[in-house]
């Protein structure tokens, strides 16, 4: 697994790529998973709070599957249902 923080004192909406493209490259080679932090913050965030187990299992299997690939965390709620909280800003 590799975790990108890129650009963390930015808003969320004007980060640029998280990860370059010597690192994606790596990621396909040993086929290791590519982490956005915001991303897993959401997530870890949705399931310690609701307590839902099996959104954080789709969690840990989207981790699993992504060989060299960004993981695609599951949605948790749509952007309607989302509190005001979770908006990314």
């Amino acid at each position: 697994m590799r975790f990108g923080n890129a650009f963390r004192l930015q808003k969320l909406s004007e980060r640029r790529d998280f990860f370059t493209e010597k690192c994606v490259s790596s990621a396909k080679r040993l086929k290791a998973a590519l982490i956005r932090t915001p991303d897993l913050f959401f997530a870890a965030r949705y399931a310690k709070e609701s307590g839902d187990t099996n959104f954080a299992r789709k969690c840990v299997e989207a981790i699993i599957a992504a060989e060299g690939t960004i993981v695609s965390f599951p949605s948790a709620l749509s952007p309607e249902q989302k509190p005001e909280s979770t908006a990314q800003t």
